[in-house]
């Protein structure tokens, strides 16, 4: 499943991901502080710029200056569970 929102976080507050396969941040106004897990470590995206990450783990994002962007993340899709003889 793939989602995208428009984030907007004012100066220092933070949104976290879960559960993403992988994430594309489009920062349109101000600077993202993004930390994301063991595959990228930190990296700062500012207005103008885009990251694409893929996810091992949660990624956080934290504005250093008030700033909207523009999330996809594309999530793991649950796995249904396979009937079998036994639990009909």
């Amino acid at each position: 499943m793939t989602t995208k929102q428009e984030l907007r976080l004012k100066r220092f507050q933070t949104k976290g991901f879960e559960d993403a396969r992988s994430i594309s941040i489009y920062c349109t106004e101000g600077s993202l502080w993004v930390t994301a897990g063991n595959s990228l470590g930190d990296r700062v995206v500012y207005a103008g710029k885009e990251i694409h990450i893929i996810a091992s783990g949660k990624v956080v994002v934290e504005a250093l200056a008030d700033s909207v962007s523009f999330v996809t993340v594309m999530a793991d899709m649950p796995q249904p569970h396979a009937k079998t003889a036994d639990n009909n």
